[in-house]
């Protein structure tokens, strides 16, 4: 019996001695510990090159000309002194009709006119001879109330410019050797330019809105001008003046 009662008590001694050590055991076991993530180097950005400007080409001579024309020394009431890079076609009808735009005098320039125009001389201030006047439309009376006006220059007849509108009941007026036109809103007389030999403008004013304005020359000098200042008994008593003057008598072409 007492065998039994010793076995028993070793046998729960050695139980609790293994129990003991297992724990012993599970308790001294080390977890290692965790590694902190090596930090991954992130690439610097690659930078970009700059664009490298490439020079532009240098440009020939004729490129490096300005783009702006010069100033032309024509006179603007001169037309016939233009060159043949401005314009070389047909200055009037005539031309146009004749296919040609030289004329060895007046006659030739007569002869290519068509039947309902006509022409006229006159001899303006400014000038000795005479010139010439064709018109494209006469009317019944003989009248025209537009016209293209040639002179003799260098041997030949050379078209200087056109004058007037295209209101019938306004013709074209001739005296003293001044040329008038206009209509019922523009008064305006010609002469000739002792410097250019072109025909200019002498005279000019208009009404628009009640509003009048304009030059008058008391000769055929450009720098002669005098600033229109008058008003409506001003302007009427111009057009009555012109009015009163001769009609220019066209010859007209059957």
């Amino acid at each position: 019996m007492n065998n039994i009662i010793r076995r028993t008590i070793i046998l729960t001694a050695v139980i609790t001695l293994l129990a003991a050590s297992f724990t012993a055991c599970s308790g001294s076991k080390t977890e290692a510990p965790a590694q902190e993530p090596v930090p991954t180097a992130t690439p610097e950005p690659t930078a970009t090159p700059e664009p490298t400007a490439t020079p532009a080409p240098e440009a020939s001579d004729e490129e490096q000309q300005t783009d702006e024309a010069p100033a032309s020394d024509i006179d603007p009431d001169n037309p016939e002194n233009a060159t043949d890079e401005e314009y070389d076609g047909p200055a009037d009808f005539v031309q146009d009709q004749a296919g040609k735009t030289e004329f060895k005098d007046y006659d030739e320039v007569i002869s290519y006119l068509q039947s309902g125009q006509g022409w006229a001389k006159v001899k303006l201030i400014g000038c000795d001879d005479e010139l010439l006047g064709v018109a494209e439309k006469i009317e019944d009376d003989g009248t025209a109330s537009s016209a293209s006006f040639y002179r003799m220059q260098n041997g030949k007849a050379v078209e200087l410019t056109y004058v007037g509108g295209n209101d019938p009941k306004c013709p074209l007026r001739y005296a003293d050797g001044l040329l008038y036109s206009g209509n019922a809103t523009s008064y305006e007389s010609d002469v000739v330019s002792p410097t250019s030999g072109g025909l200019i403008v002498k005279d000019l004013v208009t009404e628009s809105d009640g509003k009048y304005s304009g030059f008058l020359r008391p000769s055929n000098d450009f720098g002669d001008d005098q600033d229109f200042k008058g008003g409506k008994d001003d302007f009427d008593k111009l057009i009555m003046e012109r009015d009163s003057k001769p009609v220019l008598e066209f010859t007209k072409i059957p």
